[in-house]
């Protein structure tokens, strides 16, 4: 199977209706949909990587980011496994295509593209209001689902560049380009932490607007997501 790389990123989103009382059920039906990925090991990550992805609706395969998977991706033949909280297992996953800007990947595998275009739908990220509940459903890692709420942040989407005070950590995203800094997005209050990569993160209408993706230095306090496209 081919790598399709694309950098113009199409977006086509669904309005985000207004949040309800009982968004609990509603958001955790939403676990289902979401996978931990391990990729295999490399020479530098020899024990390889954890990490979450997702199925969107209307998508052959999994979403994630691609900071997590790339290392294992260079290498040939190489394969991933992904499992929800229920147990259900995909695995020969490959990598599929790739957003090198906004720092996403999707996995699929044959099973996925025989089976139906099922998943977490989509919401438009521009819906949100500053200081709106958000939920990131993601691992741990471990094989247990979670769902972390958190809030978007009174400034909402700005670019990386604009976040990242830590000039360290410009100068890593700038070295790695991706995400690239110069990207919108979604900032969230509290921090991202281990294997929340490629998190989905949704309204409480269960609708997903954006990925999770990483964080600033822990005394910033602030962590960012990027809001998917429609075509990756």
């Amino acid at each position: 199977m081919s790598l399709r790389i694309h950098i113009a990123v199409i977006f086509s989103l669904l309005l985000c209706a207004a949040a309800s009382a009982d968004d609990t059920p509603i958001v955790s039906s939403d676990l289902k949909f979401v996978y931990l990925i391990e990729a295999p090991p490399t020479p530098v990550f020899k024990t390889g990587i954890n990490q979450t992805g997702f199925r969107l609706k209307g998508q052959k395969g999994i979403i994630t980011a691609l900071h997590g998977v790339a290392p294992a991706s260079i290498i040939a033949d190489k394969r991933y496994l992904a499992r929800n909280g229920m147990g259900h297992a995909l695995n020969s996953l490959v990598l599929d295509s790739i957003d090198v800007n906004q720092d996403l990947a999707l996995l699929t595998s044959t099973e996925l593209q025989a089976a139906p275009d099922d998943g977490i739908e989509l919401g438009d990220y521009r819906a949100l209001k500053p200081e709106e509940k958000v939920y990131v459903l993601g691992h741990p890692g471990t094989g247990a689902t979670y769902t972390k709420p958190t809030t978007a942040s009174k400034n909402l989407v700005q670019d990386l560049e604009t976040l990242a005070r830590d000039e360290q950590l410009l100068t890593n995203l700038w070295n790695r380009h991706s995400p690239d800094p110069t990207t919108p997005v979604l900032w969230l209050d509290g921090q991202i932490g281990a294997g929340q990569s490629g998190s989905p993160v949704v309204t409480t209408e269960g609708k997903v607007v954006a990925v999770a993706d990483g964080g600033l230095n822990p005394i910033y306090s602030i962590q960012w997501a990027i809001p998917p496209s429609a075509q990756i």
